[in-house]
């Protein structure tokens, strides 16, 4: 009732072509998908999936033109992250488009593709993405006898949840319309819903053990009072010029800070594959920006460094943002721009071995470079 429309289904030489195309597709299909599987893992600073499987029940709204009120069908698909928010989805799909009558035209539909996935955010707890993809697909249609591998495009949106628990496990929701090339072309809706889940996540175990407490008598001993250091930099208060020095920093007999030294700022850290920072960075932050506004003559550069992971531009740009971030957040703080500037180095000035995730996590830091006075 359906198919037929100019009789080319029984043409043995388009069969023939069509099989001949459909198998270069498909072999094409496979080689994209084995080369973007094969690429190295983008690592960013912090716990991340890269990888994931995910399986999804959809419900199909055919085109009118099939003569099919509705189909159901199953999608897998694995997923392999290429950047901060793209990733690269390789999709097997089954649709069954059943007329449920003997005289209707009937779809049985396998096919297999890949998609280009762009996730709008990383860190919200319901994280929106688009799609973008191509791929071949079977028709077998019952009673007809046009069965057909065709070229196929799909776009979409949906979203998924962010992981739950140790699992990871993730709720992913998805809408695509699906061009079929099949006869003179169909486009069909697909609303699918189900589950997500990361390949290569751990999970940490802490085990706590129990120490018999030892009861000591206390021992009363007379301290001599010592002189007040309040920032703990050595030098008495009565004495310090520079209160509320940077820990860690080499000061000279007054308090203040040495020009020409580097400074590690302990406990600074970001969100996943980003320059926002976490709240308790912003806690430091604050502390920090009352020491410099303590010696207000002081010039420092924010200089911003990452591990090996991932591109080396990836990780120079990455290493800029996050030393922008810091400099912009003690400007808001108070403290002057013309005092502060920030140089993002990537992976260029390791202080550790990057192949043991210890090496790469002390790579992965920001410093103060002390540059003089202004």
């Amino acid at each position: 009732m359906l198919l037929h429309k100019n009789n080319r289904f029984d043409d043995p030489i388009h069969r023939s072509t069509a099989l001949n195309n459909v198998k270069r597709l498909v072999l094409a299909t496979i080689t994209m998908w084995l080369s973007i599987v094969a690429v190295p893992t983008v690592q960013a600073s912090g716990d991340t999936t890269n990888r994931y499987l995910g399986i999804l029940p959809v419900y199909v709204s055919p085109d009118e033109g099939r003569g099919v009120d509705e189909g159901v069908g199953v999608h897998a698909l694995y997923g392999h992250r290429l950047s901060q928010r793209l990733f690269i989805e390789g999709l097997i799909a089954g649709t069954n488009l059943d007329t449920d009558s003997n005289g209707g035209t009937d779809f049985y539909q396998t096919s297999l593709g890949l998609d280009a996935v762009y996730r709008l955010t990383n860190s919200a707890a319901l994280q929106p993405f688009v799609l973008l993809g191509i791929g071949a697909v079977y028709n077998d249609v019952f009673p007809d006898s046009g069965d057909e591998t065709s070229l196929y495009a799909d776009a979409g949106l949906g979203f998924v949840t962010s992981e739950m628990g140790n699992s990871g496990l993730q709720i992913r929701g998805e809408v695509r319309y699906f061009y079929d090339q099949f006869d003179d072309g169909f486009g069909d809706w697909r609303f699918g819903l189900g589950l997500q889940v990361p390949l290569g996540k751990t999970k940490v175990v802490t085990k706590y053990v129990e120490v018999p407490q030892r009861v000591e008598v206390p021992v009363v001993r007379t301290v001599p009072a010592q002189p007040a250091d309040s920032d703990d930099d050595g030098v008495v208060d009565g004495v310090d010029r520079c209160p509320n020095t940077l820990a860690s920093a080499q000061v000279d007999q007054y308090g203040c800070v040495k020009q020409r030294q580097v400074i590690k700022l302990e406990d600074v850290q970001f969100e996943v594959d980003s320059a926002e920072l976490l709240p308790s960075s912003k806690v430091v932050l604050s502390d920090i920006s009352r020491s410099l506004m303590g010696q207000p003559s002081l010039e420092v550069e924010v200089a911003g460094h990452t591990d090996s992971q991932g591109s080396a531009s990836y990780n120079l740009n990455l290493s800029q943002s996050r030393a922008e971030s810091v400099r912009n957040y003690l400007i808001s703080k108070g403290v002057r721009s013309t005092r502060l500037r920030a140089k993002g180095y990537g992976e260029s000035q390791p202080i550790a071995g990057n192949e043991v995730a210890a090496g790469r996590a002390l790579n992965r830091r920001v410093e103060f470079r002390v540059m003089g006075t202004d």
